[in-house]
């Protein structure tokens, strides 16, 4: 009896043991999910509405070096300047501002643990964790509430010290803080700024302005996807571009950021252009908006544009992978029959080996047990 009883007092304190753990556990996630959801303020349309109107931003700049805190007017000038060559105003007046624009620049950057908004992982302007040389952090404030916007401007080198020794001069933190200046005149944080206020227009404006440097327009429409609710205006701006010929085949790729709405000007030129790349171009976004929306009504003009007598090599391997991209019944029939014509082809044509590739891969979107049947 006294072994059952000392059996049955051990199982119990398990058991309670167990339970408060996960009574702990439980509080603890909690705790971490209300602070997780405080850290990732989500803005009113009212809010919202105000970010779109934005247009007189203040400068809240703080210079660090490893001795301590340095003028940082030099390089609020720089994040002043850049704003105002993308149409925004400057005040010292914060209570004037629509909005405030924090940028903090150190010698070393002070790790502070994962970043609140997205990181490594999420953007590629995002801050980086393993980074710890000269950096710039950029975030703003819509009155007093923080955006869910951070954005890092990075040194070319990570050890001030052995950089300034390497260019002969004297204060490492000093020359850190003067490239990073330098780094912010070149940065284009106000269109990412702007495509996160959904300020579409004024993307939209630089886009068609025979002005804007051509490396700007290609960044602007790098970033085109970004604005969800202005994709009439974005794809405007868009065909307006597919006139520059040095810009056309990314205007082309940018439209298939923008979702459906792109599809009646890709699928005009996929018919009527007889430029290959052209062509080829269009194809691909087509596949890309077929891969992010799951529309499956662009898969006739696909298999029709297969059937082109003499079809351009790299058209059909775009045509190809873009009906593995929505996977569709009716396309596994004429896959089969290019599979056959790819692997039967005698053609040194190194671009046979690439639809060779392509067709296998898209008939593994559609059909997943090909390969092991």
């Amino acid at each position: 009896m006294p072994t059952l009883l000392r059996k049955f007092r051990k199982e119990v304190f398990v058991i309670a043991r167990w339970s408060l753990i996960g009574l702990i556990l439980l509080a603890l996630g909690l705790f971490w999910g209300e602070k997780t959801q405080a850290r990732h303020p989500t803005f009113t349309p009212e809010q919202k509405v105000r970010l779109r109107q934005a247009r007189v931003i203040a400068i809240r700049a703080i210079a660090l070096t490893e001795q301590g805190a340095v003028d940082p007017q030099p390089l609020r000038d720089a994040v002043a300047t850049r704003l105002r060559q993308f149409g925004y105003g400057v005040t010292n007046a914060r209570e004037r501002a629509d909005v405030i624009v924090k940028v903090k620049c150190e010698e070393r950057k002070t790790w502070t643990g994962t970043t609140r908004f997205g990181g490594d992982a999420d953007q590629p302007y995002s801050p980086l964790r393993v980074w710890n040389g000269p950096a710039c952090q950029l975030t703003y404030l819509l009155g007093t509430q923080p955006g869910p916007w951070e954005y890092e401007i990075r040194a070319d080198f990570e050890d001030a010290m052995a950089a300034a020794q390497a260019a002969g001069a004297d204060h490492p933190g000093r020359y850190a803080l003067m490239h990073l200046r330098q780094k912010v005149a070149q940065s284009n944080f106000p269109v990412l700024l702007a495509a996160h206020w959904g300020q579409a227009e004024r993307l939209a404006a630089l886009l068609t302005d025979p002005a804007t440097d051509q490396s700007l327009k290609r960044f602007i429409m790098e970033i085109c996807g970004q604005l969800p609710d202005s994709t009439a205006l974005m794809a405007q701006a868009l065909t307006t571009v597919l006139h520059d010929p040095a810009l056309r085949i990314e205007a082309i790729l940018a439209l298939g950021r923008l979702g459906e709405q792109a599809l009646p000007t890709l699928l005009d030129l996929i018919e009527r252009s007889r430029i290959p790349a052209v062509r080829a171009a269009a194809v691909r976004a087509v596949g890309a908006i077929g891969a992010r929306t799951g529309t499956v009504d662009v898969v006739p003009q696909l298999l029709a544009l297969l059937e082109t007598p003499n079809l351009d090599l790299t058209v059909q391997i775009e045509a190809v992978t873009a009906l593995g991209n929505i996977p569709d019944q009716r396309s596994i029939e004429p896959l089969e029959k290019i599979r056959l014509f790819a692997w039967s082809s005698r053609s040194l044509d190194p671009r046979i080996q690439r639809l060779q590739e392509a067709v296998e891969w898209s008939l593994w979107q559609i059909i997943p047990t090909a390969h092991t049947d």
